[in-house]
């Protein structure tokens, strides 16, 4: 609660304010000279006297806005208290109550000539504004006086008789009350202001520059943004209609105008005076999504004159992306992780509150330990930082922890029995092999494919990164502070489409599963289930590693070099040679067929789950069996990577076809029996090498740096034959 008195004296009007009793604040205006000299008995005088401090009023609700007058000290104490002090006039001059209609008279018989002096003083105070305006403004204070009055009540005070008027200001919207309708064209916010003809012209002279950022596939690309004013407005336009955005800006980029039109509106930003041209910069990539509605709201407001330019030694500083809401907040986005990386080293990524932490990733960049990351929750943060009224504390100063995204894989201690399945699992995990398990339902199929991940080589820093912008670009970072620090298996439901597999869309292509299991499992369960088309897409990725797509909006590549594992039952009803199989041999031959050829050609391994025998069901389980496979893998993945230093190739499974013999390295004896074992077997050139490279990964699983007879036999019992092939 404020309480507000006013006394006329010596030509000045003053305003107290006081708390307790002390007054605390003190505003005087002068009267003009003409004013001053007029009779002071007259009722009249102190009305204009209201209306020439009202002047006060007009300007500032062309210069900062009605709402900063209406919510903000002193301008608020000023309306009401000077208004008051007029009325107090009014009221100890005409104690009678029946006197009341003569005062009502006499308002009546001046109101004319007091309309003429509230239009020459707005028009004094706004003669760079359109005459409507003018109107609407002398109009608008017309009604005060009246409003006021009817809230008045007298007091007296030692200096002098005043008026004392309570007003809760508790909301901004309280102080509202006083007023009659007000004026759409003058409703302006606390940040506002109206600029004369010359300023708005010295906008056009400006040039603009920031930069922001998108996703393209996975990928972060820097966005240059150009503005600038290019032609004053004859009144204020809505953001949206001031605005035109070239360099192939789609969907929400053109949308994000009316995004940054309600946060301004939050802010109380008005609409702005000038027509803004923006231009994105390469103009031949396309744009899309959210990421630019940060640095196109900073940049609109700089172009309009809200916010002061940057100097052009400064413009390439920063980074902006963020999504905006209508209310000014600022909401995190996917793919912050590509775009930090992007930066430059001494740069400022300003983000989110929540990409804060994912970015701090860029530290593992070399050379960028002079980048800073801040984040900010709300647009009238980042107004702030830039009117140099806050600073933004660097989110790399303190140290972060990550969370894993990755659950740990189940130990293969905890799988009981299967012990062929076990080792060909290994064989996979060692050598980068394609597994497939055939076997019954319920016998550790999908287990074995969970627990395989656990065994595999740990990931280097680099694939750490480069799995956790995979990630963040496809969205599956769901909180800030998550990284993928271990090797990702993702099993997919044979019901998936070929789209959702290896990536598509209608005009970019979108990643696919395939390339979320990157450097991890891909698990296809029940694979026969799966479209021939869905199934057959799997061709290429599988040989190279990578995928290719190309749709309207462009062909983009996707990195996936993943180990492939499916699962499938012998038959329709998984119990194929037992007697509770019911199928018929047709059934049976069909059902196998759905698997073609190519696809089977291009798995390396085939392991034959049986039923567990009662003993195996309840035989004790051992811990940390994972961690001493994996130490065999690894020197086992440590042997190929001298092996292959300089080559490009990753591990065994991926040796062309042309090289097989000469970097498998057979003895005598190995390549001897290798060759019984083709000649026996009747193999394809391609199953053939298959199992040359089966063998050299069970080499190297023994630390042999040859290929001897027995490598090569223990490899024929996951290549050769098999129920789907028989050669």
């Amino acid at each position: 609660m404020r309480v507000f008195t006013a006394a006329r004296t010596q030509g000045r009007i003053t305003l107290q304010t006081p708390t307790h009793g002390v007054p605390s604040a003190v505003w005087q205006h002068p009267l003009p000279p003409a004013l001053a000299r007029r009779h002071t008995g007259r009722p009249t005088v102190y009305l204009m006297a209201t209306f020439t401090l009202l002047r006060c009023i007009g300007k500032a609700a062309a210069k900062y806005g009605l709402n900063a007058l209406a919510g903000g000290l002193p301008l608020g104490d000023l309306l009401v208290g000077c208004a008051g002090e007029a009325m107090d006039e009014w009221t100890r001059k005409n104690q009678e109550a029946e006197r009341e209609a003569e005062l009502q008279a006499l308002l009546e018989a001046n109101r004319e000539e007091l309309q003429r002096e509230v239009r020459e003083i707005v028009r004094a105070e706004l003669t760079e504004q359109p005459e409507e305006l003018q109107e609407e403004m002398a109009a608008f204070l017309m009604q005060v006086p009246t409003k006021l009055r009817q809230k008045a009540s007298p007091q007296s005070a030692s200096s002098g008789t005043g008026i004392k008027r309570t007003v809760l200001l508790s909301r901004p919207e309280d102080l509202l009350t006083l007023f009659g309708d007000v004026p759409a064209s003058f409703q302006r916010g606390s940040r506002s202001k109206q600029r004369t003809l010359a300023e708005l012209q010295d906008l056009l002279r400006l040039d603009h520059s920031l930069n922001g950022g998108i996703i393209y596939g996975i990928e972060g690309y820097v966005i240059e943004i150009q503005a600038r004013a290019m032609q004053v407005l004859s009144k204020p336009k809505p953001w949206r209609a001031a605005t035109t955005i070239s360099g192939m800006a789609r969907g929400a980029i053109a949308e994000s105008l009316d995004r940054i039109a309600g946060a301004c509106a939050k802010l109380g930003l008005p609409h702005p005076q000038v027509e803004i041209l923006i231009n994105l910069v390469p103009a031949d990539l396309p744009k899309e999504g959210t990421w630019l509605d940060l640095p196109l709201a900073v940049i609109l407001l700089q172009a309009s004159g809200f916010l002061p330019p940057l100097p052009d030694h400064r413009q390439g500083d920063f980074i902006l992306f963020g999504e905006l809401g209508i209310h000014g907040e600022v909401r995190r986005v996917p793919g912050a992780l590509p775009l930090a990386f992007r930066a430059r080293p001494g740069q400022r990524l300003i983000v989110p509150v929540g990409n804060e932490k994912e970015c701090a990733l860029i530290l593992a960049k070399p050379g960028h330990e002079t980048c800073r990351v801040c984040g900010v929750s709300t647009l009238e943060e980042l107004v702030d930082f830039f009117l140099g009224k806050r600073k933004l504390e660097s989110a790399l100063r303190h140290g972060i922890q990550y969370e894993n995204l990755i659950p740990k894989a189940v130990d293969f201690g905890t799988i009981r029995g299967q012990e062929l399945a076990k080792e060909g699992a290994c064989i996979a995990a060692a050598g980068g092999h394609n597994l497939l398990l055939i076997g019954p339902p319920g016998e550790g199929k999908s287990l074995l494919a969970s627990a395989l991940p656990g065994i595999l080589p740990r990931l280097t820093s680099d694939e750490k990164v480069q799995l956790t912008k995979i990630y963040s670009a496809c969205g599956e970072l769901e909180r800030d502070g998550v990284a993928v620090t271990r090797r990702p298996v993702r099993s997919i439901h044979h019901t998936a489409s070929k789209q959702a597999l290896v990536g598509g869309g209608s005009k970019l292509p979108k990643p696919g599963e395939i390339t979320k299991a990157h450097l991890g499992i891909l698990f296809l369960d029940e694979i026969a289930e799966f479209s021939a088309s869905t199934l057959d897409a799997l061709r290429q990725p599988l040989e190279s590693g990578e995928v290719s797509i190309s749709r309207v909006g462009g062909t983009l590549s996707y990195p996936c070099r993943f180990t492939l594992v499916a699962a499938m039952n012998p038959c329709p009803c998984g119990y194929y040679g037992t007697e509770k199989c019911t199928c018929s041999d047709a059934d049976v031959k069909r059902y196998q067929k759905k698997i073609s050829g190519p696809i089977l050609d291009r798995i390396d391994l085939q392991v034959e789950l049986r039923r567990l025998s009662t003993e195996e069901r309840f035989a004790e389980t051992s811990a940390e069996v994972s961690p001493r496979l994996r130490a065999q893998v690894e020197a086992a993945r440590e042997r190929q990577n001298r092996r292959f230093a300089g080559t490009g190739i990753p591990f065994n499974a991926a040796i062309p076809g042309g090289q097989v013999r000469d970097l498998c390295n057979f003895s005598p004896e190995g390549f001897e029996f290798y060759k019984q074992s083709v000649a026996a077997s009747n193999l394809s050139t391609r199953s053939m090498d298959r199992l040359a490279k089966v063998a050299r990964t069970v080499a190297d699983l023994a630390n042999a740096e040859q290929i001897e007879p027995q490598h090569v036999g223990k490899a024929t019992e996951f290549v050769i034959g098999g129920l789907l092939r028989s050669g």
